[in-house]
């Protein structure tokens, strides 16, 4: 339920970025669409690269015994100090 209707305001957003006027280069609305749907697709694949980089970084760490990225012990530290 929840997927669909992010799914609808997606393309609600897309809708109205498109139907937004252009002030320079106007393209037709089917070329729009297509360079919407493939800026979204960039955003997409770059947020889930993040994400599947994200799992695998908690993953590592959940093995460890002790916190070896150097990283993470920063921040663990930065945040006791806060």
């Amino acid at each position: 339920m929840t997927m669909a209707i992010l799914l609808v305001l997606g393309f609600v957003a897309l809708a109205v970025f498109m139907a937004a006027p252009r002030r320079k280069h106007r393209l037709p609305a089917t070329e729009q669409f297509v360079l919407s749907l493939l800026h979204l697709s960039a955003w997409i694949e770059r947020t889930a690269t993040a994400m599947d980089a994200a799992i695998v970084r908690y993953r590592i760490e959940r093995r460890c015994l002790a916190i070896d990225m150097e990283s993470t012990r920063t921040r663990l530290l930065e945040a006791d100090h806060a």
